[in-house]
């Protein structure tokens, strides 16, 4: 991580779901955990696949799950009327969710961490680059 720049600090955390624990490395829920406390804001992002986000990172104290995952198709409309996919390096389509062009993104630094590194987390890096969002990977919690 890089110095502070006085503004706040917005955490995304990219799947971390029981689904995806086999790929975590050892001790990660805990570094995430901690790592959390470091933020002003917590957003998990949950596939909506499986059960949701680990018990782990429900317990971080102010964190708010949003819904966003994989599967879509190029020109479908996902509810936000607008262009709503982009080409990924992931997947082949990712969907720019409603919830982050209604969110007043300039006023944080923005991380992100979780995984998976090459499908989900990369989708993830070019819906913040197709908004041009800049952003920060914290890989010590990156799997």
């Amino acid at each position: 991580m890089s110095r502070s720049t006085g503004r706040r600090k917005l955490l995304f955390l990219v799947h971390v779901e029981p689904m995806f624990e086999k790929f975590f490395p050892e001790n990660y829920l805990k570094f995430v955990q901690l790592a959390a406390r470091k933020f002003d804001r917590v957003i998990a992002l949950d596939s909506q696949v499986d059960i949701g986000v680990c018990p782990e990172v429900q317990r971080i104290d102010g964190v708010e799950i949003m819904g966003w995952g994989w599967g879509y198709e190029r020109g479908e409309d996902y509810g936000n009327g607008i262009e709503n996919t982009i080409v990924s390096y992931g997947h082949e389509a990712t969907w720019v969710p409603d919830w982050l062009l209604e969110m007043n993104v300039d006023m944080y630094d923005v991380v992100i961490a979780g995984g998976y590194d090459t499908e989900c987390l990369e989708d993830w890096r070019c819906v913040l680059d197709y908004l041009s969002i800049p952003f920060r990977e914290w890989r010590h919690i990156v799997y």
